[in-house]
């Protein structure tokens, strides 16, 4: 079930251009009929995509392949099978043996769903012990895995695309805490009211230490909002321009109309896409931005009219 305020902007904007409305089914979907004409609307996804362009968006490993046909700077990517599938048994290797060279290879590396989304079941793993505990935890639970070399970022940053126009961008902050010189971390942790659950395993390990002041300890290496991240203002005009560029033509290269794109920056300054969501999700930045349920409404606004009034094949 949605939480209650995606589906309180969803009935507001129906009642406002006169959709009538129905939940359907587990309450996931919703038919809007307007003048004889419908549509729907399914776990974010609006039907202002094709069925192709959402299941690329969908799919991290087939994303990654339109994008280097594309000529779209990204993150490489294998995709790896579960033991019982048919392409497990068509491939010369097995899971682990994928994941440890590539970990060779690039001295870090990151094991995740081919579908995963909001940081669920994405892990980093800088040992063969850290393969062996990740495909323990998550190999069965998922036809298909990827693995991709862990990129040291100094950024991430959400693009809202619409009809190849930019509606609203953002630069992910990872969580983290500023160290005082005095206060150990585990009081700083109690001090900023930080959850728990978003905090890195190693973290724990230094709740009595006492960094110098000004030090900055991140506490998460993602940048999903539902794991700890906020949001901030893109103040670089420069920056913007180039990352929205960079956001339209990845959305083109899939050719996909309505759906978020998130852009990695790295230490050596070098952009990379990291995913195409075509679910358009707000939920943690609605909580986390003032004006957040004003520019989520806008945005959704704008998807509606889009979807009732804008032809897509």
């Amino acid at each position: 079930m949605y939480p209650d305020t995606y589906d309180k902007i969803i009935y507001s904007l129906c009642k406002k251009h006169q959709i009538d409305i129905q939940k359907i089914g587990n309450e996931s979907i919703y038919k809007l009929t307007q003048n004889n004409s419908v549509h729907f609307i399914w776990s974010r996804r609006f039907d202002i995509n094709t069925t192709i362009s959402s299941r690329i968006a969908d799919n991290k490993y087939e994303a990654y392949l339109v994008f280097c046909a594309s000529g779209i700077p990204t993150i490489p990517c294998i995709k790896i099978s579960r033991m019982d599938t048919e392409d497990y048994s068509k491939s010369e290797k097995g899971i682990f043996e994928i994941c440890y060279e590539t970990l060779v290879k690039y001295k870090s590396i990151v094991i995740k769903p081919n579908n995963s989304y909001e940081g669920t079941d994405v892990y980093k793993c800088d040992s063969p012990k850290d393969i062996e505990k990740t495909l323990f935890q998550i190999e069965k639970k998922y036809k298909y895995l990827v693995v991709s070399p862990f990129i040291d970022a100094i950024a991430e940053y959400r693009f809202f695309f619409l009809n190849d126009q930019i509606l609203h961008a953002y630069k992910k902050v990872r969580a983290h805490i500023i160290c005082d010189g005095t206060s150990t971390v585990g009081e700083l942790l109690k001090t900023n009211h930080i959850n728990s659950s978003t905090i890195m395993p190693n973290i724990y390990a230094q709740l009595n230490k006492v960094y110098p002041s000004g030090y900055k300890l991140q506490l998460n290496w993602k940048f999903n909002l539902s794991q700890g991240a906020e949001c901030a203002p893109i103040d670089d005009i420069e920056l913007y321009n180039e990352l929205a560029d960079l956001a339209i033509s990845a959305a083109n290269a899939i050719n996909i109309n309505f759906a978020t794109i998130d852009i990695l920056v790295d230490n050596h300054n070098e952009k990379h896409v990291l995913e195409i969501n075509a679910g358009v999700a707000m939920d943690q930045f609605i909580i986390k931005n003032p004006n957040g349920l004003k520019i989520a409404t806008s945005i959704y606004d704008q998807a509606l009219i889009s979807m009732f009034h804008d032809c897509h094949s």
